[in-house]
């Protein structure tokens, strides 16, 4: 009889182990199928939350990637946002040169050096190009932070001022930055701090400018017609 349930014992055993086997089998086919289905897409970016639905819980309750599946879940995700830039995906570039607070965390510094250039200067020429509509507002500024540092700053100030002509607020600040600590042009710093709501206080940088000439830069500044001095 100890023989029979030991037998029996084994073969649940290997049963069971078969049975984990199968269904881990199965989950990674179907993790493949969803992994080339967006990859084929015209904008695998795009296809993040659809992919995420296909794979269900695949891969997403481990802690720092311990698991392969975990791995392979987020390395997959962040292949999505680079194929998507690669084929010119608005949305994935913007995501990719976008250095806040995300998910997936894939950025472009995280790229070869010459492949986050090209991507780069594909973003901005998108940027030159695209209709100052509010849909491209996170478009031009993400354009514009590029250049900023560059030799290209006219090119930073042109973009930002598009992105502030979309009613985005913070194009404004980035404006203020460039004429106040790049280009030292005091004048249209002020103006573009009062759009942006944050004029400098308790600081002596704006001394040169008169009570007179700040309230005129105000008086401008006020007027939504000027895109600038």
């Amino acid at each position: 009889v100890s023989n029979l349930v030991t037998v029996a014992l084994i073969g649940g055993v290997i049963f069971g182990a078969y049975h984990i086997h199968s269904a881990e089998k199965a989950e990674e086919q179907a993790f493949e199928t969803a992994r080339q289905t967006a990859l084929n897409a015209p904008d695998p970016f795009l296809e993040l939350d659809r992919f995420r639905s296909a794979i269900g819980d695949y891969g997403k309750s481990c802690y720092v990637f311990a698991e392969a599946s975990c791995k392979r879940r987020v390395d997959t995700e962040n292949e999505l946002v680079i194929a998507g830039a690669k084929k010119g995906s608005v949305p994935a570039l913007v995501f990719l040169f976008d250095t806040g607070s995300k998910w997936p965390l894939i950025k472009y510094t995280d790229l070869p050096h010459d492949e986050s250039q090209r991507l780069g200067l594909r973003l901005i020429s998108l940027a030159e190009h695209a209709p100052v509509t509010k849909e491209n507002a996170a478009l031009f500024s993400e354009a514009a932070q590029l250049l900023k540092y560059s030799t290209h700053t006219a090119k930073a100030i042109d973009l930002y001022v598009k992105a502030w002509q979309t009613g985005a607020p913070w194009a404004a600040s980035g404006l203020a930055y460039i004429y106040d600590e790049i280009l030292n042009d005091k004048a249209r710093a002020y103006f573009w701090y009062v759009r942006a709501r944050n004029i400098p206080v308790g600081t002596e940088r704006f001394q040169d400018l008169s009570a007179e000439e700040k309230l005129t830069l105000q008086s401008k500044a006020h007027d939504t017609s000027r895109v600038n001095i």
